[in-house]
């Protein structure tokens, strides 16, 4: 998202929580910026790639503008992201690494992602290819 589109949400959301005299957590791209380059645990560099539309062009006068554009795409390597955070010794303990199923008084509690049926069928079909060191279900939000 470009630095005016994250302006114009910051505004956005500064207008929806004024109602409640409340400030938003961010003022604008600078302040989301620094916050996101202020995580001190692993320092995972930004990359970027450009996109454009490669299909074919509509017969018509004027194609949409998207079909003409280059996207810059920012991101941060989701892998070394998601390694920093299963390292960080602030969520030990914090959150479920595998799935599990709790059942009180002879019926079935869900609690959390980990208790669900999904997360529970994904582990149980994983199992043909187990490897004690491999499985890890980790899904980011």
């Amino acid at each position: 998202m470009s630095a005016t589109k994250v302006d114009e949400l910051m505004d956005i959301w500064a207008a929806t929580v004024a109602k409640h005299h409340e400030d938003p957590p961010f003022t604008d791209h600078q302040s989301l910026y620094a916050k996101i380059d202020s995580i001190s645990l692993g320092h995972v560099p930004w990359q970027s790639f450009t996109c454009s539309y490669q299909g074919e062009l509509p017969q018509v006068t004027n194609p949409p503008d998207w079909m003409k554009k280059r996207y810059d795409v920012w991101f941060r390597d989701p892998q070394q992201v998601i390694h920093n955070i299963l390292s960080n010794p602030d969520f030990d303990g914090k959150f479920d690494y595998s799935p599990f199923q709790e059942f009180q008084d002879g019926k079935r509690q869900w609690c959390d992602f980990m208790s669900g049926d999904w997360s529970w069928n994904q582990a149980a079909s994983s199992t043909l290819y187990y490897h004690p060191h491999s499985l890890l279900i980790c899904i980011i939000v």
